[in-house]
């Protein structure tokens, strides 16, 4: 039965409740981040060999976080289902979802959940295949810091593990640290495997997605494009790992994706995050 050990405690992966994984002193290790951030990894049932690895690495950084029990796209309940609707996808995104993008929409809806319950003022959701850099509490420390001379902002989330193409996608907004810059996000990148959630974000975000219209980065491209409310670091802080997706893995998946066929309503989505981004890049600089 697979077991990852530190400091002399144990905990059993294979468990899929959620819980928390404590690490002897880590309140004097990491004073500042563990009063600040609220840490969670999604992670499947099955996926044993992903949670090892990830929670290796989160260890060596002496990071205390949360396995949130990713909801399994094989095996959506009546209440996962009840927040999804066919037609809203069909209507907004012109395809309907495959069982692993609600699944994983669900997941990332019940991470927001958890961090509203806890007290701290950040939510980090990693997917666990996430690639966690050195010094990565130390960088989470620093990032606190500038996220705090921004409280006054109305960002929501922050992307760390993607950042924004173009250079008229952005603006630096923090000194740099480790290698990245924390940067507004015109348009804000697609994928989820590292997100940064303010409060008022996940607050925002649960409120708006009651129904689940399109996959969740797609959601967040959408939504925090057109209120400017989006940060990221570029490059990216937490890269993701050359794994297999857990999401293309699902029998339904192939028959919903349009690769290279994108659908109608596309390039009207595409326009309106154009103009949000001129938009909000032109009221930055008045």
């Amino acid at each position: 039965m697979p077991q990852y050990i530190a400091k002399c405690k144990v905990w059993n992966l294979n468990n899929g409740a959620e819980q928390s994984y404590p690490l002897d002193n880590f309140e004097a290790k990491r004073g500042k981040t563990v009063e600040a951030f609220h840490i969670q990894v999604i992670n499947l049932d099955r996926s044993v060999d992903r949670m090892a690895r990830i929670s290796k690495q989160l260890a060596a950084e002496g990071l205390n976080f949360h396995r949130l029990k990713a909801t399994d796209g094989r095996t959506l309940s009546k209440v996962d289902l009840a927040h999804y609707s066919a037609l809203r996808c069909l209507l907004y995104y012109g395809r309907r979802l495959s069982s692993g993008e609600i699944g994983c929409f669900r997941s990332h809806q019940r991470a927001a959940e958890a961090f509203l319950q806890s007290s701290r003022e950040f939510g980090l959701v990693l997917e666990d295949d996430a690639e966690i850099p050195e010094n990565f509490g130390k960088a989470l420390d620093e990032l606190a810091e500038q996220l705090r001379l921004h409280a006054d902002d109305s960002w929501e989330a922050v992307n760390l593990g993607n950042a924004p193409k173009h250079d008229s996608h952005l603006q630096a907004i923090g000194r740099g640290f480790f290698g990245v810059s924390l940067v507004r996000a015109y348009v804000f990148p697609k994928r989820t495997t590292a997100l940064l959630w303010s409060r008022r974000g996940a607050e925002r975000f649960l409120k708006e997605t009651r129904y689940i219209r399109a996959p969740v980065d797609q959601h967040l491209h959408s939504a925090l494009s057109e209120r400017g409310a989006g940060l990221a670091s570029r490059p990216a802080l937490i890269p993701h790992a050359d794994l297999p997706s857990d999401i293309n893995a699902e029998v339904d998946a192939a028959s919903v994706r349009q690769v290279d066929k994108p659908s109608p309503w596309y390039r009207f989505r595409r326009a309106a995050r154009k103009r949000s981004a001129r938009r909000n890049r032109s009221k930055d600089k008045a």
